[in-house]
């Protein structure tokens, strides 16, 4: 196997008294020695920020391990042969509640361990292979079940949208994006913002992957399915009902119906963008006016590597590729510089965002959807007039320009996919002028956003000349430009 990077493991610490967290030897020397092996790849995993650790056994080569970090796979350390690697699957199969003699079928469990003072839930799934089998365990930081929407490192104009559709007492906010790309943790988030005595919150998922003690939590497993729990939630009292993936025609029928008749729903759904979630919808056979009518909001969500804090960088005009890549979506600037690493590397992973909210025209647009053929692109146009909005593309060059990752980064998290505006708000047209720096963007929403919530009206393009940030000159030649998509 090609091996695409290794993690150097970290000392052994002293052991933790959480004893019940850890892998415990019940045998001789050979257990024990592999008892050592998985507690030290576990806790690894835990302080290094794995989020999935791959188990490779084979009957004849015995255990290989793989970690994903950041994104990307990586060969461990860590070996075992053919006799140990068996007592190692044996563990993990007991730990995890899995049968370690079916050789036939795939198997999903549970478990959790405990370094460090932290606690992590783990997802396990394991499936026969040839000559072997083959065991990933997914951690669950339970952390994140505590993050606040304010604590999510997103736009300021992200984070209060999607505060303003969580408190609609109806309606329906659907996630999409890959697997790993952080949609769980930013529906928790939406959740613990919501989470008050006022509220009856429920989620149905498979599995719960954070226990929340004041939640209503139902796991779906091989007996139910999720539309047999979402028929069963709506009669429980809800007010919010939270549901980890929209599968089939049925079980989006019955959100849209929960979402239509007094509850919020928040859902993910297999779609490359956020527009795409509407149409994801739609080809599942649900009709476009009754997708229109509850919809409250559709985002997108990746993750993109982030430069490590100690990281040295230099500022880098494009390649000809990265160029090319740039003038495609019509975010170009000859003035343009990008980071590139020269010393360190990468530390955790930041997310892009594509937010839209629903509007009036936006539902009529897509209650014409079969006489309309452009209806999606259309769409998207009008998204533009709202200020948290960009896309995938937009959000991750913005990340670029920041300093938060690299070009290149954003390109293989976007990909070729994604619609491409045809206009600009004029905030925007400023920034790529030069006129205007995202840091001051961002504090000026802040701003902003202070004086609305205390009952003074104040528009960005006044506060950009008021505080002398730009000049009205520059502002109203951006406001023509942009078609005047102020207000």
């Amino acid at each position: 196997m090609h091996q695409v990077g290794v993690v150097k493991l970290n000392p052994i610490v002293a052991r933790s008294v959480e004893q019940s967290g850890r892998f415990v030897s019940t045998g001789g020397h050979a257990e024990g020695k592999v008892i050592d092996t998985l507690n030290n790849i576990f806790e690894l995993a835990v302080v290094d920020r794995i989020s999935d650790i791959h188990f490779e056994f084979d009957d004849i080569d015995g255990m290989l391990v793989r970690g994903r970090m950041a994104g990307d796979l990586m060969f461990l350390e860590y070996s075992l042969p053919t006799e140990l690697a068996r007592i190692a699957r044996t563990k993990i199969c007991a730990k995890s509640k899995l049968n370690d003699q079916e050789r036939l079928i795939p198997q999903d469990g549970r478990m959790m361990v405990y370094f460090g003072g932290r606690r992590v839930d783990i997802r396990v799934a394991l499936i026969p292979t040839v000559g072997g089998y083959k065991i990933v365990c997914r951690l669950l930081d339970s952390n994140n079940s505590d993050i606040q929407i304010d604590e999510l490192e997103m736009p300021f104009l992200i984070k209060e949208a999607m505060k303003r559709v969580a408190e609609s007492p109806e309606g329906m906010v659907l996630l999409s994006g890959p697997t790993g790309s952080g949609k769980t943790t930013t529906l928790y988030a939406m959740l613990r913002y919501l989470n008050d005595e006022s509220r009856h919150i429920l989620t149905i998922e498979n599995p719960v992957e954070y226990s929340i003690k004041e939640f209503t939590q139902i796991d779906v497993d091989g007996n139910m399915t999720f539309s047999m729990a979402m028929k069963s939630a709506l009669r429980l009292d809800p007010d919010v009902i939270m549901v980890g993936e929209l599968r089939d025609e049925e079980s989006a029928a019955i959100g849209v119906k929960a979402g239509a008749t007094g509850h919020m729903m928040l859902s993910t759904v297999h779609a490359n963008s956020a527009p795409e979630t509407l149409t994801r919808l739609m080809a599942m056979g649900l009709k476009s006016n009754s997708i229109s009518a509850v919809m409250s909001a559709m985002i997108a969500q990746r993750l993109v590597k982030k430069i490590g804090a100690d990281a040295e960088i230099e500022w880098i005009k494009p390649n000809d590729i990265e160029r090319q890549w740039l003038q495609k979506r019509q975010m170009y600037s000859e003035s343009q510089v990008f980071p590139k690493i020269v010393k360190g590397g990468f530390g955790g992973r930041v997310a892009m965002i594509e937010m839209i909210e629903m509007t009036q025209d936006m539902r009529y647009l897509m209650d014409m959807s079969e006489t309309e053929p452009n209806w999606i692109n259309k769409l998207v146009e009008m998204a533009v007039n709202q200020e948290q909005f960009e896309t995938l593309a937009q959000a991750g060059v913005r990340l670029a320009l920041e300093g938060k990752t690299t070009l290149r980064e954003v390109m293989k998290a976007v990909g070729a996919t994604g619609y491409v505006p045809t206009r600009r708000r004029f905030e925007q047209i400023l920034i790529h002028q030069g006129l205007l720096s995202l840091e001051s963007l961002e504090d000026s929403h802040r701003e902003i956003s202070e004086s609305r919530h205390a009952g003074r009206v104040v528009t960005l393009e006044d506060y950009l000349v008021k505080m002398e940030l730009c000049k009205l000159e520059d502002v109203t030649n951006a406001i023509k430009m942009a078609g005047n998509l102020v207000g």
